[in-house]
């Protein structure tokens, strides 16, 4: 047969992590433009980009990057001009606009943690941390931990479970690039990126820092989700 089971299971968690995306991304994007615009900066405002329309956010690049593991991609790049952003503590408004799409999407891993906590109460709360620190994000790892489950149950919580998976991941590759274009803005001043070369040197230095240090910031995410899961089913008295 050209297409066995496990070939079909493979597309569907790929689509899976494609509508992820496109749900994910434009919200997540959309409150880091009205972070900015906020402190001051309307540029991304002017480009279209606070809106929920996923054409302004999303990017082909940054979704084939979902073919490969950890299966999350990346929204087009958010403008930032921090000549824009002035006044009483400039340089916490500056942390705040530079680092809003990551807490954007460290908060979408909050929302859906609880959310399955509450919901769905420990043992899914369980599952849901063996999946994402495995890396075995499958469906069927929910339908085994859950036999007899009904089909929506299933898909609800690996719909909630691939949430968190973005959150943390997405939040983590945000918060390393955006994290260097904050760091040169703060030490080299306003104009630090002239070019296209500074620019690539700003991505080069993340992925660096991505490669070496993201494991460790993606487990002290994944244990404080645990803590806040475990809170929220103790409160759901589903513990």
């Amino acid at each position: 047969m050209f297409f066995d089971a496990e070939s079909v299971a493979d597309v569907a968690h790929l689509l899976f992590f494609l509508l992820a995306y496109c749900l994910t991304v434009p919200v997540v994007s959309m409150f880091h433009a009205w972070v900015t615009s906020r402190f001051g900066d309307d540029t991304a405002v002017h480009m279209g980009r606070l809106s929920l329309d996923p054409l302004r956010h999303l990017s082909v690049i940054g979704a084939l990057l979902i073919l490969l593991p950890p299966h999350v991609g990346l929204g087009r790049y958010m403008p930032i001009n921090p000549v824009a952003i002035q006044g009483p503590m400039r340089r916490l408004k500056l942390i705040c606009a530079y680092l809003a799409g990551s807490a954007g999407f460290f908060l979408l891993a909050v929302a859906s943690v609880c959310i399955l906590a509450f919901a769905f109460g420990g043992k899914a709360l369980g599952v849901a941390t063996y999946m994402i620190h495995s890396g075995q994000i499958s469906f069927l790892v929910v339908a085994g931990y859950f036999p007899g489950s009904p089909a929506w149950f299933c898909v609800s919580l690996f719909s909630l479970i691939l949430f968190m998976h973005c959150g943390i991941f997405s939040g983590v590759l945000y918060f390393f690039f955006d994290g260097a274009l904050l760091l040169s803005h703060l030490f080299f001043g306003d104009m630090s990126l002239r070019n296209g070369r500074d620019m690539s040197t700003i991505f080069l230095v993340s992925l660096f820092a991505n490669f070496i240090f993201a494991h460790w910031v993606r487990g002290v995410m994944l244990f404080v989700m645990l803590r806040i899961g475990q809170l929220a089913a103790t409160l759901a008295g589903g513990a």
